[in-house]
């Protein structure tokens, strides 16, 4: 049943919105009108299956429910804090469950339940089943994008990594080696799903041991707005402080009161200072260093360590980097002597491992945005003659590319864009431009399945899919796939 506050006899409002004075026209009063404001709702759903976002689906009245905490096949009571009337959906979250699955477990993070942080979408599922519904909303996304499984040399599944394995102790658990806290008032929390609330994260099983151990929440960060931590493969520890006011001091000396005495020195810690322009950070290293140095053994393929800023973009999980190494270049069949773009280069991970490929007759070109990341990547590169390193937006480059042609064109590429994905400019000039292979790497499965979709307009196939859960527990899984034409 939907529960809705009684009408107002001076203003009538449909079911779930509140009732007072209808806004002022904003053509009379030259403003905006003020956003709706409703009051929650609870109604009863039987859910039905699973959705990208970490969400279950079910129905009611005919409209659809996207419910956060929900397992496919439960009968539940779900909130809906926005229950905009004319809607084609709500989104909310379990706060009753009524008809339990036998799938469903107890959290162990019970501080990501029902108003609590984002981040544990599926904590309360069974491990295996989690990938499983993983696989569902992989192939459901590709399917939309015209793509025949069928003739997939082999199925779609969501793979664990050998950490996780069905039995494996503590499997979906410690492996985040990256966690970001906010700030608030001084003290550090999480934000909830579609929030910018602050609340107590708590234990965090998901994070490494090393990030546990420093007990973030227990401490007290004045004038400081975000909080990071890193832990490295070789279990170096960075904690990056976002400083709220440009006017902050940049002497180490002068920011050292911010570090708490109990982490020790063995904590690197960096400050993040904002200019006065907000256009950037001044990075100030208050301690320590401000990079942490990754191992990879990637089979095979070899083994590479390679030195990362502490505030860098590195894979979270501990086992995630080897695992997409040897996957791509298991696809991209690298015969020596070629020409392979690597676009959304970072520090230089698949680029080093595709110079190794090509050798010193081939050619490695990476393309990468962020400044930091092409400074890791030139020292993580430098003893490789054969590799090139661009610094600029990836569409914007090729463009320029194809107004100059100073580079011959690619054999392969290799992209591992963010989680909005290439987007259609990008994947159209990608299809245009590669030769007989391109390995994308996504994060997002409908992302994935757009970027799949303007390839295949361009005549190229789907060839070979393989994913990894790499983010047990929540809704996030990336994937490898190999188009060809």
């Amino acid at each position: 049943m939907t529960v809705a506050r009684t009408p107002s006899r001076k203003h009538s409002s449909t079911p779930g919105q509140r009732p007072g004075r209808p806004p002022r026209s904003s053509q009379r009063s030259g403003r905006p009108a003020a956003p709706q404001v409703y009051d929650p709702v609870e109604v009863e759903v039987t859910l039905e299956r699973p959705a990208h976002g970490g969400y279950s689906v079910g129905r009611h009245e005919g409209r659809v429910i996207f419910a956060r905490l929900g397992v496919p096949g439960e009968r539940v009571r779900v909130r809906v804090t926005e229950p905009k009337p004319k809607a084609s959906f709500w989104r909310g979250e379990v706060v009753e469950v009524l008809e339990p699955s036998p799938d469903r477990v107890p959290s162990p993070w019970p501080e990501a339940g029902v108003g609590g942080v984002g981040g544990a979408d599926w904590a309360h599922v069974r491990l295996p089943v989690q990938r499983g519904f993983k696989t569902a909303i992989l192939n459901e996304q590709l399917t939309r994008a015209g793509v025949d499984l069928a003739a997939l040399a082999q199925a779609p599944e969501v793979l664990a990594l050998p950490r996780d394995a069905d039995g494996a102790p503590g499997a979906g658990l410690g492996w985040r080696t990256r966690v970001q806290f906010a700030v608030e008032n001084g003290r550090p929390g999480m934000r909830p799903a579609r929030s910018h609330a602050v609340v107590t994260a708590g234990s965090n099983p998901l994070a490494v041991e090393a990030i546990r151990a420093l007990e973030v929440e227990s401490h007290r960060f004045d004038g400081v707005s975000s909080l990071e931590v890193a832990v490295s493969s070789r279990g170096e520890v960075c904690v990056a402080l976002g400083l709220e006011s440009p006017d902050a001091p940049r002497d180490p000396r002068a920011l050292a009161g911010l570090v708490p005495e109990a982490w020790g020195e063995c904590v690197s810690v960096l400050a993040l200072v904002p200019r006065a322009d907000r256009a950037g950070r001044d990075e100030v290293v208050v301690r320590g260093s401000a990079a942490l140095v990754e191992r990879v053994d990637a089979g095979r393929f070899g083994v590479r360590e390679f030195e990362v800023s502490g505030t860098g973009f590195w894979q979270v999980h501990p086992e995630a980097a080897a695992a997409l190494v040897a996957t791509v270049l298991e696809f991209a069949e690298v015969q020596p002597g070629e020409s392979v773009w690597d676009l959304f280069s970072g520090a230089g991970l698949f680029t080093a491992f595709l110079a190794d490929q090509v050798g010193p007759a081939g050619r490695v070109l990476g393309v990468e945005g962020a400044a930091q990341a092409v400074l890791d990547a030139k020292a993580n590169l430098a003893t490789y003659p054969q590799v090139e390193l661009a610094r600029g937006d990836v569409l914007q480059w090729l463009h320029r590319w194809q107004r100059e042609g100073a580079v011959d064109a690619p054999d392969l590429v290799v992209l591992d864009p963010p989680r909005s994905g290439a987007g259609v400019d990008l994947a159209r000039e990608v299809g245009r431009i590669a030769g007989q292979r391109i390995v994308h790497v996504a994060c997002d499965p409908a992302s994935l399945a757009r970027d799949v979709l303007q390839y295949q307009e361009n005549g190229w196939s789907l060839r070979a899919v393989r994913a990894f859960d790499l983010f047990p527990m929540t809704q996030h899984f990336e994937t490898v796939a190999l188009l060809g034409r």
